[in-house]
């Protein structure tokens, strides 16, 4: 996806995102840029990306949207508690290894070429002015792995009560087909047991960047 201006922004507050922002830089390279607030200046400033991301292991002194639109989404993702700000449509906590886990769980989403409609407007239907976010995956290559962690991942998910989920299956060059691998049979029951009280998205992917035999399954849910 070749963009004329970087299409997600994260910017990392605290000398320890720092090496976190080198490898988001490197994995999806020039759809992203990467920044740090200007050590003079308590402003936290976003433009009009598409997805603007704010990773705060310090103290958020100041949101500034710079442009009259801003970004259509704009997400917080902090190492501690604290309040949604001003304009940021939801925040996440947890640690920057768990930070790291949902940017790129919604990243993927975002520059992975979709096999059904999935995209990022589903990423904004999800966390548009929700408030409160957490995004979770897994990827394996051995059956009994995948097995396993798609086990924990959706135990882990039923631990959060949820608004809207969006639930995703990425392939590195067949069409990751649910039915056809055992150990993702639990996801279509699982699905639809959420339906009722939670606004579900759903989609699969390729990825050509992913081993040949590996899956990966991501699951974004509005708190």
């Amino acid at each position: 996806m070749k963009k004329d201006k970087p299409f997600v922004r994260i910017i990392g507050i605290g000398d320890s995102t720092s090496s976190l922002l080198d490898r988001m830089a490197s994995t999806y390279g020039e759809n992203v840029s990467v920044s740090t607030p200007s050590k003079d200046s308590p402003k936290v400033c976003v433009a009009d990306e598409r997805l603007a991301i704010v990773i705060v292991d310090d103290d958020l002194s100041e949101l500034v949207c710079t442009s009259s639109y801003g970004p259509e989404l704009l997400l917080v993702m902090s190492t501690r508690q604290q309040p949604l700000p001003p304009g940021a449509d939801s925040i996440m906590v947890g640690s920057l290894e768990e930070i790291e886990l949902a940017i790129r769980t919604i990243l993927d989403i975002i520059l992975s070429p979709s096999v059904v409609s999935l995209d990022f407007n589903d990423v904004c239907t999800t966390l548009k002015d929700s408030g409160r976010f957490t995004a979770l995956g897994v990827e394996a290559t051995e059956e009994e792995v995948l097995s396993q962690a798609v086990s924990n991942l959706l135990a882990r998910a039923d631990r959060f009560k949820s608004t809207k989920l969006l639930l995703y299956v990425t392939g590195a060059a067949e069409e990751p087909a649910p039915k056809d691998i055992p150990a993702l049979s639990p996801l279509p029951d699982w699905l639809s047991s959420h339906m009722v009280e939670t606004d579900v998205v759903w989609g699969l992917q390729l990825d050509p960047r992913l081993h040949k035999d590996a899956i990966r399954v991501g699951i974004i849910l509005a708190l």
